[in-house]
């Protein structure tokens, strides 16, 4: 017995599947799970179609993670360097406000005004303590607060000119000791609290 396709039911079958395939289709391409992509940048972009973040790979072979705020200016980023990684914040303007990066000694935390010059950084120093100094508004160290190598304190205090004015410390005897310089640097006066 031969049997006759009827050709409208062919055609309904053939126009549901297409339908099925592309409902299931559009569904997995709003709703993607990968697990790997591959990609030199990925761009992510606000409802206004303006770039909110970049995922970047660099030159060096690094990679950075760039976040943008709503008129489109630098708002934060995430990255490398040589010595290790960096983090930045930036003001609205897109100017740099803060970075927090690894170097030699550790790691430091640098804090900048509105013209982007450094006013404060925290951080490692080269013996292995922490250290705190402040810049004058042309970016010239005039106090820190840090150790001494003897494993004390020291407050210390520069002139205009980067030339040391006052330390205050805990001395090699761990006693304190007051120290003033002059106007280049060379020792004045001092006096220790030693009995």
């Amino acid at each position: 017995m031969k049997r006759v396709i009827d050709v409208k039911s062919l055609v309904i079958g053939v126009l549901a599947t297409a339908l099925f395939f592309t409902i299931i289709g559009a569904k997995s391409k709003n709703n993607a799970n990968f697990d790997t992509i591959t990609a030199k940048e990925i761009k992510i972009v606000n409802s206004e179609g303006k770039v909110a973040a970049k995922l970047v790979s660099d030159p060096k072979g690094g990679g950075a993670l760039i976040i943008f705020n709503k008129k489109g200016k630098l708002a934060a980023g995430l990255g490398n360097t040589k010595e290790g990684g960096i983090f930045e914040i930036y003001n609205k303007e897109g100017k740099l406000a803060a970075n927090l990066v690894s170097d030699e000694e550790g790691g430091i935390f640098e804090i900048y005004n509105k013209e982007e010059k450094r006013v404060a950084d925290l951080g490692s120093d080269e013996e292995g303590g922490g250290i705190f100094e402040i810049y004058n508004k042309e970016e010239k160290r005039v106090a820190g607060l840090g150790n001494t190598k003897e494993g004390g304190g020291t407050l210390f205090i520069l002139n205009k000119h980067g030339k040391r004015a006052a330390t205050v410390q805990a001395n090699k005897n761990s006693a304190g000791a007051i120290g003033l310089y002059d106007r280049y640097g060379d020792y004045g006066w001092g006096m220790t609290g030693k009995r």
